[in-house]
């Protein structure tokens, strides 16, 4: 008996069919791969090929000897970098089945077979790839066809007709143009689903992007970034997709094109690290490749360049054109040849790399070294916060353009990272830097900001719920309070109130519908619905994935430490801003109050017992100029944020919640945060290299083990109890495992604590499930009776938009003479809309708006969620800007006339009084409101079924104000 090694692969894994021809005794079948097959051992007597058409799968069966190893077959498919060629022998006296089959095959692909007395021949017959090359056409437009080609939108064969066609389609249109035609072509949800006539498919994509240049988002923070994701066996190219910038992309500006973001990740897109691979296997062979010999794209190679600490963790990192030295951009950096710890050196570096929008230039004179505060033991109660002066705050808050000044920024400046709050007795100086901000040095002088306080809801998750249940919080608490949310959302969808309630608590993308619901617009309106329906179902995917419930009186609060030294250890001081007009808890008139009672604090993630610590709030009138932030004491037995998960004050948020229901009784004793003696860098003298960086890279992707060691720390904690011996240990490992990317020490995941079966709130697939008897257990029982039988629908139809026409926006009889101008800009806006959807692979309209996705595509599985939503709504935000700056416009001279009370002389604007300015802005509103609601402005199906947002973007102040308006200045006018 032999052993018999099946090589399997679906229909749907054929990429191509290159060739079919005789060979001797069998017929020989060409295919390239967008699927890797698989192996499977088999002790049977071998059959030489078969196919099932039932299940359609090949399985051409690879007889070896017993004692041969399947292994060599897996490397031999793994060596492959972009395609795959699997080559099917099929003996000729098993042709008359398999070949019908085959036939079928063909026909898809549009191919057909003729037999002679020699050879099948394929009708039509693909040129080689290396038939041709790229070097003729703009590096952009090159990338957009290898995007095309890696992601099986455009075959094999059709590749050099379509080259030829876009070099003649360039010749008489713009590169701009041209490059948003193959971009149009790209569509993440249809992945691997190839263009049938892909040369009428450019030509549709090209009419479209001759009515509109601008690509929607390329100005101010946002930069295009080309993304490159690799596998085992493929490599995508992707993009570009709009992200934030980072200071690096700024000292080369109109040069974001040399750059490019590379992921890895395995042959399904899920993520490497943890996997413990063989460090001389194929897989971490073909990562170093890549590493060390580069990308070739097109004609231009890429090298590799850096990471950030979060794009380590997501195994993403920077290539850089070979056009650029990646030795001389290190250096242009800062200076780093004095940090020795290989995880340290590469963090600082990455530290450039933080996505960042700039502000305002501080020389050094304008800046100053303050001292960190120890206590007498040397515990550091500073660590990573400084000061910046009310008037330096202002500037900043000016030149990014926000509605107030934040208290507190988390920043990056020079070498230096960390949060500056506001201090108004800073006024000699525009910032107050500490020894435990200084990373590295630089002489960049750019204020960079990363992020600010704003009022943030707190939600609960699995960790922090697992926690409180241990140290005391009944079950009961949860469930009930699970029980409520569940009733909002539901009641939501019909009531305004109810709908306020919920999106109050949500804030930030949701603000805008709220201020809708505010103005009494009907919660009935398709617009609105769309909003709810999104929230509905994201949040009950967050309750079902991560027990994910929002807290009412709670909020996600940035750490500093009290300057004047007031707080004792055991208080803290909380001042919270409005996050809307009609927020509970505030007096009327009132837009900050202080916290003044017990409260629980922890920081995320939280494992060990005394992560969750309980405080008090007190009110102390020296720190009143801080809002939206917690501030912690600077003096006592030990800092309270190391106290929390060993955190610190460089821009860490901390969840805070003053509801008496989640108060524990007493604090649990903290542990001890540590962090181990790190690695020094190899290399001569003890230097770090760029290749220790790259080994460090990959030594990291496939040894960090953080995510299985929380799933086994939350499996302990629910059979165990989060005080037993295995949860403390695995706290411990957790706590090391976070330190990891500055260590470069790998922590070691013990098989005692490996876990073989889950609870079933976890739902983890194909695996060994148990029913929890825990709170988790019980909530998530809950949710699911509570949704079963009940479909919670997404999907909102505007196809019934006019039966929700509002009659108080088509009163203006002189909007026909703004009709014209409607439809096209509505269109524009659809189409720039519609094309930002197609980059993040988003489907609903309402997603785009909200950043909430449902589902992001094949390539999004693995970055983060956060980073993800944050790069949609910043793109969407900067769409709706510049739309909504093209409708006030052709106003803005009236606006400046009439100011004051003022009124214009001669002819400088076409309006008499500043009633007909007023009355002409809201007859543009209303036409931009009908051409959106109206069937007969419609002239384009897809159109009309995927987009209503248009009004309500565009024009929503003005929308918003028609109804006071009508009553106050329009009286006389006729209705």
């Amino acid at each position: 008996m032999k052993t018999s090694y099946s090589l399997y692969m679906r229909y749907k894994g054929i990429w191509d069919v290159i060739s079919v021809y005789a060979d001797g005794p069998n017929y020989v079948l060409r295919i390239s791969c967008k699927q890797a097959p698989s192996i499977v051992v088999h002790q049977i007597s071998p059959l030489f090929y078969s196919i099932d058409e039932d299940s359609r799968v090949f399985s051409p069966k690879l007889s070896q000897e017993q004692d041969e190893d399947k292994d060599q077959f897996s490397q031999f498919f793994k060596k492959f970098s972009e395609h795959l060629t699997v080559l099917l022998f099929i003996p000729r006296q098993q042709t008359n089945d398999p070949m019908k089959s085959l036939a079928k095959v063909l026909k898809e692909y549009r191919l057909e077979m003729k037999e002679d007395t020699h050879s099948w021949n394929l009708v039509h017959c693909e040129q080689s790839l290396n038939s041709y090359t790229l070097s003729k056409l703009p590096v952009d437009i090159e990338f957009q066809i290898e995007s095309l080609r890696s992601c099986r939108f455009l075959l094999r064969r059709d590749l050099s007709k379509f080259y030829d066609k876009v070099s003649q389609d360039l010749c008489k249109n713009s590169e701009s143009q041209v490059t948003a035609a193959l971009q149009g072509m790209w569509s993440p949800g249809h992945m691997h689903y190839y263009y049938a006539d892909p040369y009428t498919a450019f030509d549709e994509n090209l009419r479209i992007a001759q009515t509109t240049v601008e690509i929607p988002g390329l100005v101010n923070r946002l930069v295009p970034i080309k993304r490159v994701v690799i596998t085992p066996l493929c490599v995508y190219c992707i993009g570009p997709m709009l992200e934030e910038s980072n200071r690096v992309l700024r000292m080369f500006p109109g040069e974001e094109n040399k750059f490019l973001r590379v992921s890895f990740s395995s042959e399904g897109l899920d993520q490497i690290n943890g996997l413990h691979q063989d460090p001389n296997g194929p897989l971490v062979q073909r990562i170093k490749d890549v590493l060390d010999k580069g990308l070739k794209i097109g004609r231009i190679r890429y090298h590799f360049l850096a990471f950030s600490s979060s794009q380590l963790r997501e195994n993403d990192c920077w290539f850089v054109s070979e056009e650029k030295s990646v030795e001389e951009i290190h250096t242009k950096l800062g200076s780093f040849q004095d940090i020795k710890i290989v995880g340290k050196h590469a963090a600082r570096i990455g530290q450039c790399f933080s996505t960042t929008q700039n502000s305002i230039e501080i020389p050094p004179q304008n800046r100053k070294i303050i001292p960190d505060i120890f206590d007498n033991q040397g515990r550091l109660f500073t660590d990573g916060v400084g000061q910046i002066s009310v008037e330096a705050a202002t500037r900043v808050a000016e030149k990014m353009k926000l509605n107030s000044v934040p208290s507190v920024f988390q920043i990056r400046y020079g070498g230096f990272k960390g949060t500056l709050a506001v201090n108004p007795k800073l006024v000699d100086k525009d910032i107050a830097l500490r020894k435990s901000m200084d990373k590295f040095p630089c002489d960049h002088m750019d204020l960079e900001i990363c992020s600010y306080t704003k009022p943030l809801c707190a939600f609960l998750n699995r960790q922090i719920i697992m926690l409180l249940n241990g140290l005391g919080v009944p079950d009961e608490v949860f469930l009930d309070m699970q029980k409520t949310f569940l009733k909002y959302l539901e009641k939501m969808m019909v009531n305004s109130a109810a709908a306020q309630r919920i999106l109050g608590l949500y804030g930030g993308q949701y603000r805008f519908v709220k201020k809708l619901l505010e103005a009494e617009i009907p919660v009935e309106e398709p617009f609105v619905q769309a909003q709810l329906a999104m929230l509905r179902e994201c949040a009950v995917k967050d309750l079902r994935r991560k027990a994910k419930l929002p807290v009412e009186h709670g909020r996600l609060l940035m750490g500093v430490v009290d300057e004047t030294q007031t707080l004792e250890y055991g208080q803290v001081f909380i001042q919270i801003s409005k996050s809307s007009p009609y927020e509970w808890g505030f007096l009327r008139g009132e837009n900050e109050r202080v916290i003044t009672d017990p409260v629980m604090v922890a920081k995320n993630p939280c494992l060990h017992p005394g992560d969750c610590r309980r405080l008090n709030a007190v009110d102390v009138t020296e720190l009143h100029h801080l809002v939206d932030c917690i501030v912690f004491p600077s003096k006592g037995k030990r800092p309270h944020p190391n106290e929390c998960s060993g955190s610190d004050l460089d821009g860490d948020l901390y969840f805070a919640t003053w509801d008496p229901r989640f108060l524990i009784p007493k604090n649990a004793d903290p542990s001890d945060y540590s962090a181990p003696v790190p690695m020094i860098g190899t290399g001569e003298q003890s230097s770090v290299s760029v290749a220790d960086i790259k080994e460090f890279f990959v030594n990291f992707m496939i040894t960090e083990s953080l995510g299985r060691i929380a799933n086994a720390h939350l499996v302990f904690a629910d059979k165990k109890g989060i005080f037993c011996a295995e949860c403390i240990e695995l706290s411990e490992l957790h706590s090391q495992a976070v330190d990891f990317p500055k260590t470069g020490i790998a922590v070691p995941y013990p098989r005692e604590l490996r876990v073989s079966e889950y609870p079933d709130f976890m739902n983890k697939k194909n695996a060994v499930r148990y029913e929890s008897q825990r709170v988790l257990g019980k909530m998530y029982r809950h949710l699911t009776k509570s949704l079963k039988g009940k479909e919670l629908h997404h999907y909102v139809s505007y196809n019934n938009r006019k039966a929700t026409v509002l009659r108080q926006f088509l009163k203006f009889h002189d909007y026909k003479s703004y009709v014209d101008a409607g439809i096209e800009h509505r269109r524009e806006y659809n189409v720039e809309l519609s094309a930002l959807m197609n980059q993040y692979g988003v489907k609903w309209e309402a997603e785009i708006i909200t950043g909430d996705v449902l589902k992001f595509n094949w390539y999004k599985k693995k970055r983060s969620y956060f980073s993800m939503k944050q790069s949609i709504l910043d793109a969407f935000s900067e769409l709706r800007q510049r739309h909504e700056a093209r409708f006030w416009e052709e106003f803005q001279e009236g606006l400046k006339a009439f100011e004051y009370g003022k009124s214009p002389t001669n002819s400088e604007v076409p309006w008499k009084t500043e009633k007909d300015l007023i009355y002409a802005i809201c007859s543009k509103a209303s036409a931009y409101y009908q051409v959106t609601y109206l069937d007969k402005y419609y002239h384009d199906d897809w159109e009309q079924e995927y987009f209503i947002s248009f009004p309500w973007v565009t024009a929503w102040s003005c929308i918003l104000g028609i109804p006071k308006i009508e009553s106050i200045c329009l009286r006389d006018l006729k209705k």
